[in-house]
């Protein structure tokens, strides 16, 4: 029950907190690398995205900006992350940049808090930074107060021939556990009274969560899965959704929940009147036989 009220509170946490504070000692967001040494052309490597505070975080919202010309996304490995709760996949845009957006149901304190790891590729020699835009965190004090955290960017080399920076990622196949599905429940929408709420845990301990989907039935058919958002907003009258998870190495795990009173309220009931007005369509027709 402790877990569920968390779950609600960082999933509104999400989207209604927008209340400012000044912190004397505010948190830093920074990039982890372990070698200031020149990435090799072509190769791929990793970079941490990490956050120090002494005051108790659970909402992180930013977005990477990194030079595109240089360096291609290649995937992002969000196992051992704090992040419990994503809102969405990171959104990578063609511009060069990527928006992460997550809580954790457990607040952090102290240094060296991984947020995740973006995989990049060189893919031009040259020099470039990485850097934060217009990043958001907020204390876990029950009240969602949202604060403007420091920043540190984070010097990118690309030579012909260089050392990885940050580690290399697990080859693929080396993860072959599928990704958890921790909690998934439908919640009420204090905003919006025509729909409800699917809130969910997923995580990855190997190579992270690739790719998150979900299908429903309003009546006896699925929906096709399409990618979604954590909460997913659905109809009133939705009594059965699934969630498919992927991981990078694309395991997969599946997930159904049932809402047994919007199936009875709402399914059932109509059936039930379909099915009246049938026979009464029925018997008609054979009376008029009859006659």
């Amino acid at each position: 029950m402790k877990k569920t009220a968390v779950l609600i509170s960082v999933l509104f946490t999400f989207v209604f907190s927008e209340v400012a504070v000044f912190a004397y000692h505010a948190p830093v967001l920074y990039f982890g690398v372990s070698s200031e040494g020149g990435v090799g052309l072509g190769t791929e490597f990793s970079v941490e995205v990490k956050v120090n505070s002494d005051q108790p975080l659970n909402v992180y919202s930013l977005s990477v900006i990194y030079p595109a010309d240089l360096i291609e996304f290649v995937s992002f490995n969000n196992a051992g992350s704090l992040l419990d709760l994503t809102r969405s996949q990171p959104k990578v845009f063609k511009d060069g940049r990527i928006q992460i957006e997550g809580g954790s149901l457990k607040s952090f304190s102290g240094e060296g808090g991984l947020l995740g790891r973006i995989v990049f590729r060189g893919i031009k020699p040259g020099e470039g930074n990485i850097v934060f835009e217009n990043p958001r965190v907020y204390l876990a004090n029950g009240k969602g107060t949202k604060i403007t955290p420091n920043v540190r960017g984070q010097g990118i080399r690309i030579v012909e021939q260089g050392e990885v920076i940050g580690g290399q990622e697990p080859k693929i196949g080396a993860d072959t556990l599928p990704p958890r599905i921790e909690s998934l429940l439908f919640i009420d929408d204090p905003v919006v009274q025509t729909q409800k709420l699917l809130g969910f845990i997923v995580k990855d301990d190997g190579t992270g969560i690739k790719e998150v989907l979900l299908s429903y039935r309003r009546w006896f058919w699925w929906t096709k899965p399409i990618p979604t958002q954590n909460p997913a907003a659905l109809p009133l009258g939705v009594w059965s959704a699934k969630l498919i998870v992927k991981d990078n190495t694309l395991n997969v795990n599946e997930a159904v929940i049932y809402d047994w009173g919007a199936f009875v309220k709402y399914t059932l009931f109509f059936l039930a009147v379909a099915v009246f007005v049938a026979v009464l369509v029925i018997n008609r027709v054979i009376r008029r036989k009859r006659l």
